[in-house]
C-alpha cells in the first residue's frame, strides 16, 4: 500500500535513490524491453487516501546516455503529463489533473521518469501508462496501478423514534470508499443482539454514504458505540451514544392494581358468595388512592423533574467533543499559515515572523444586527505552496491563539473581500466565520444565533482550529486544546480562492497563529 503523506498538506516526495529503486524492482516488477532498454513499474496496487499525493515510480534501464525524446504519462486514453523536446508541454492536458502532476527533471539522467500526482482524487483510481521514447526513435512503455480510499466522516448517532419495548437508534456517516462495514457494540464490548438494518448509497462522485439502524431495549444497557470500519480493515471511526434510562419504556406502577380489578372481576363471575369480598377489595383500593392536594403536589414535582431532565440534556447538547479520530484527521491536514502584511489595516502591527497581529490603535469592533461590518481591523493569511488566488482545493487546517483576546473573528475570506471599502462579515459577503463580541461567542451570518458552549469551559478556551474542506464546501471551527466543536458552515459554495481571515480588536490583545503537531 502507498503511504500516506499527509492529507492537505503542501509537500514535495522525494524519488528514492537509484540503487534502492533497482533492489525493489526484485521483489516484483513487471518490465518490457525493447531495442535494449526497459521501462519498469511497479506490478503491485499502489494504494493511497484521497487528498494525498503519491509518487508513481517508472524507472528507464540501463541508463542510456541518449537524450530522452518523450515522456507522455497517460491514464486510460487520458494525457496526464506530456513531457517533450526538454520541457513540459500541457496544452492538452486533462482538465482533471492539471496543477497535480510533477516529472523529476534532474532525475531524469539517471533514469527516473517517475510521476508525482498531488491531491489524489477519487476518479484518478485506474491504470496509469508510462510511455518514454529516445531521440533515436527507441520507444517502450509500462504500467502501474492506482487504488484510492476515502477515510469517511465522522459518524452521527442519533435516536430515531420509540418502539414497544426500546428504541431505535439511527448511525450515518458520508465520504467512503469503497464501501464500508458498520458495527454495533455494546459499552461493554460485546455486539448488540439483535441484527441492524445496513443501507448504503453511491453519489455521483463515487463516494458511498452509510445508515444504519438497531433497536436495543434497557437489558442491553445505556451505551453504544456505532463502528465503522473501511474495506481494507485498517482505519475505522466511531461514535459513543448514551441513552439515558429515563428513555426507555417501563411498566405503569399502576398496573399492578388494573391486575387486581380485572381478578376481581373475573372472581366476581365464579359466584354471588365472592362478590362481597372483592366489593370491600374494591372499597380499600379506593380509599388509598391520593387526595386532590396530594395529586397536585405530585404534579408539581413531576413539572419539577422534567424540568431538572431537560436542563441536563441542555448541558450535554453544549459538551460536543470530536472523536480523536476526527481530530486526528483534521490535524493531519495543518498547513503553516502566515500573514500578509500587505493586507493589514495600517493600524495593524504584524510581527517580523509573520505569526502574530496586534492593533497599536484604532477603534473597537462593533457588532450591527448581530453581525460584524466594516472589518477595518483586518488582515489576510497565505498557506503556503498555494496559487497567488488562494486555496483553491484539498483541505487546509490551521490554530489561532486568542488568549485572553475579549474582541475577534477568525475564519475563511474570498480572495476579493479585502480589496472592498466594505466588507460585511458573512457568506453572502465572501465571508465564512466566527467571533467573540463581549465575551459571547457568535456565528456570523444572516440569523447570527450564539454558539452554546457550557460556562465551566468557555473561560478556558484559548485555541481556536480552523479547518477548510474546499471540495466538500465545508467550515469547521473547534477548540483545539479539548476537540470541542464549535460551528460548522456545511454545503458552502466558494467561487476562485479563499484566504485565512484575521479581524482583531482595538484593545491591543494580540492573535498568534500556532504551529500544529501532525499524527502519524
Amino acid at each position: 500500500m502507498g503511504a500516506r503523506l499527509g492529507d492537505g498538506a503542501a509537500c514535495r516526495s522525494q524519488p528514492m535513490a537509484t540503487w534502492q529503486f533497482l533492489l525493489v524492482l526484485l521483489a516484483g516488477f513487471t518490465w518490457h524491453a525493447t531495442d535494449g532498454f526497459k521501462v519498469i513499474c511497479s506490478s503491485y496496487l499502489i494504494q493511497v487516501q484521497v487528498g494525498s499525493q503519491v509518487v508513481l515510480e517508472c524507472q528507464v534501464t540501463p541508463v542510456l546516455q541518449m537524450k530522452m525524446k518523450e515522456i507522455r504519462w497517460t491514464k486510460e486514453g487520458a494525457l496526464v503529463h506530456l513531457y517533450r523536446f526538454g520541457q513540459d508541454e500541457n496544452d492538452q492536458q486533462d482538465a482533471s489533473f492539471q496543477g497535480r502532476t510533477h516529472l523529476f527533471s534532474k532525475n531524469f539522467a539517471q533514469g527516473n521518469v517517475s510521476l508525482l500526482l498531488q491531491n489524489v482524487h477519487l476518479l484518478d483510481r485506474g491504470i496509469f501508462n508510462c510511455f518514454v521514447e529516445f531521440e533515436s526513435n527507441l520507444n517502450h512503455d509500462s504500467s502501474v496501478k492506482l487504488g484510492v480510499l476515502s477515510l469517511g466522516e465522522l459518524p452521527s448517532v442519533n435516536l430515531l423514534e420509540y418502539t414497544e419495548d426500546g428504541v431505535r437508534l439511527v448511525c450515518d456517516s458520508q465520504r467512503w470508499y469503497p464501501q464500508p462495514t458498520v458495527v454495533w457494540r455494546l459499552g461493554h464490548g460485546g455486539e448488540v443482539s439483535r441484527q441492524p438494518v445496513t443501507t448504503s448509497e453511491q453519489n455521483a462522485k463515487s463516494f458511498f454514504s452509510v445508515k444504519s439502524i438497531v433497536e436495543v431495549t434497557t437489558h442491553s444497557g445505556s451505551d453504544y458505540q456505532c463502528l465503522i470500519t473501511g474495506a481494507d480493515a485498517k482505519q475505522s471511526v466511531s461514535t459513543n451514544f448514551h441513552v439515558p434510562d429515563e428513555f426507555f419504556p417501563r411498566t405503569s406502577k399502576w398496573m399492578g392494581g388494573f391486575v387486581v380489578i380485572f381478578l376481581a372481576v373475573v372472581a366476581s363471575l365464579v359466584g354471588l358468595g365472592l362478590l362481597n369480598r372483592w366489593l370491600q377489595r374494591h372499597i380499600r383500593d379506593l380509599e388509598k388512592r391520593p387526595t386532590s392536594s396530594e395529586y397536585q403536589r405530585l404534579q408539581m414535582k413531576q413539572e419539577a423533574l422534567k424540568k431538572e431532565l431537560d436542563t441536563l440534556h441542555d448541558e450535554l447538547g453544549r459538551i460536543r467533543i470530536l472523536p480523536t479520530a476526527g481530530m486526528d484527521r483534521i490535524r493531519n491536514a495543518a498547513v503553516a499559515v502566515t500573514l500578509d502584511p500587505n493586507t493589514a489595516h495600517p493600524m495593524l502591527q504584524v510581527s517580523p515572523d509573520l505569526v502574530t497581529v496586534r492593533c497599536v490603535k484604532g477603534r473597537a469592533i462593533t457588532s450591527v444586527d448581530g453581525g460584524v461590518s466594516e472589518p477595518v481591523l483586518s488582515v489576510m493569511g497565505k498557506p503556503p505552496l498555494r496559487d497567488e488566488e488562494g486555496i483553491t482545493s484539498g483541505r487546509c487546517y490551521w490554530v489561532v491563539e486568542v488568549g485572553s483576546n475579549s474582541e475577534w473573528d477568525l475564519g475563511v475570506a474570498s480572495n476579493d473581500a479585502e480589496k472592498r471599502a466594505r466588507t460585511t462579515l458573512r457568506p453572502e459577503g465572501g465571508v465564512w466565520s466566527i467571533g467573540c463580541h463581549q465575551k459571547v461567542f457568535r456565528v456570523n451570518d444572516a440569523n447570527s444565533k450564539q454558539i452554546s458552549i457550557h460556562p465551566a469551559t468557555q473561560e478556558k478556551i484559548q485555541m481556536i482550529g480552523v479547518y477548510l474542506d474546499y471540495g466538500e464546501g465545508k467550515v469547521l471551527f473547534c477548540d483545539d486544546s479539548t476537540g470541542s466543536h464549535l460551528h460548522s458552515f456545511s454545503d458552502c459554495t466558494f467561487k476562485g480562492g479563499l484566504l485565512p481571515f484575521f479581524n482583531v480588536s482595538a484593545s491591543g490583545n494580540a492573535l498568534t497563529i500556532c504551529p500544529v503537531v501532525h499524527v502519524a
